[in-house]
């Protein structure tokens, strides 16, 4: 029953971080696009491209302001043994992107890479918990980038509605 458990979590996750992954390379051509319509509204003032940019840092840095999570060290220990590229030159790439999920704090990454490596075998009811509300906690993420201002520019259905967006950029701008 559990293994049933671990194996749809493991699904789930692995098709929530694809869908990740692929709204984050659509975010970055989304803003480069947005930039370089709107270069006129932004008339290339270091203030607006630099108020841009720090809320773009800003919700980078809210993820790596963690602490670390016993159950992600636990899990990264046990990963980092069979992965680390002095042991297996081949896990090298995932060995990256491992370490990149630990300092995030990110347990599921390090759970599909523990799934995939054979290293979970049972999970609690805690764990289950824990790691629905990851799950949903990266589907909140992905729906917050969604709904950026850039976003909706980006998938303006008409010119009308790209005035609206260009008229609300512009009155907070200048507030």
């Amino acid at each position: 029953m559990n293994m049933n458990i671990i194996k749809e979590l493991y699904n789930k996750i692995v098709n929530l971080n694809t869908e990740y992954e692929n709204i984050l390379e659509l975010d970055k051509l989304y803003m480069e696009i947005f930039l370089k319509e709107n270069e006129n509204i932004i008339n290339n003032n270091n203030d607006d491209i630099d108020f841009i940019n720090n809320i773009i840092d800003d919700e980078m840095c809210k993820e790596k302001n963690i602490f670390k999570d016993r159950k992600c060290i636990k899990l990264y220990r046990k990963l980092a043994k069979l992965m680390h590229p002095d042991k297996n030159e081949k896990h090298k790439d995932l060995f990256i992107k491992m370490n990149k999920a630990y300092n995030n704090n990110d347990y599921i990454i390090l759970f599909m890479y523990g799934y995939e490596f054979n290293i979970i075998e049972q999970l609690n009811e805690e764990e289950i918990m824990t790691i629905n509300k990851e799950i949903e906690k990266k589907q909140k993420l992905i729906e917050d980038i969604i709904n950026k201002i850039h976003w909706k520019w980006v998938n303006c259905n008409n010119n009308i509605e790209k005035e609206l967006l260009k008229t609300h950029i512009i009155n907070n701008l200048n507030k």
